[in-house]
């Protein structure tokens, strides 16, 4: 299943993955029926094999991403400062003089990779890297 852009910021990729969850859920439930009415079942069983599988990645990349916000506390930071580079700067209490991004890479460099890991886009035109 593809999607689109990542949401910005760890509280609305948060956001995102707990309704993805609230969907698959009503999705595995109309399967479930449909699987309890069907005699033979094979369209069903595949379709519910596949909702169940999207249901467990997307518990496991939701619990990732609770976690990180926990490893955010580190630094004294919530889920909703890192919407952008800025954003973070100002819960720091960092100048962005030479810009929010690289600020944050020179002053906390193991901050800036989760950041880049789980809530701003995931490749660093600093070190151009990705961090996915």
């Amino acid at each position: 299943m593809e999607r689109g852009a990542e949401p910005r910021g760890l509280h609305r990729r948060i956001e995102a993955r707990e309704r993805r969850l609230a969907s698959l859920e009503a999705a595995m439930l109309a399967l479930q029926a449909e699987f309890a009415s069907a005699s033979t079942g094979g369209d069903a069983a595949s379709g519910l094999a596949r909702a169940q599988e999207a249901y467990d990645e997307t518990l496991l990349e939701l619990r990732e991403l609770q976690a990180s916000a926990r490893r955010l506390r580190d630094w004294a930071i919530s889920a909703t400062d890192t919407a952008s580079w800025a954003s973070v700067c100002r819960a720091l209490g960092l100048a962005a003089g030479g810009g929010a991004h690289r600020s944050v890479r020179s002053a906390e460099p193991v901050l800036h990779v989760l950041l880049h890991r789980f809530a701003l886009p995931g490749y660093c035109s600093i070190d151009a890297a990705s961090y996915q």
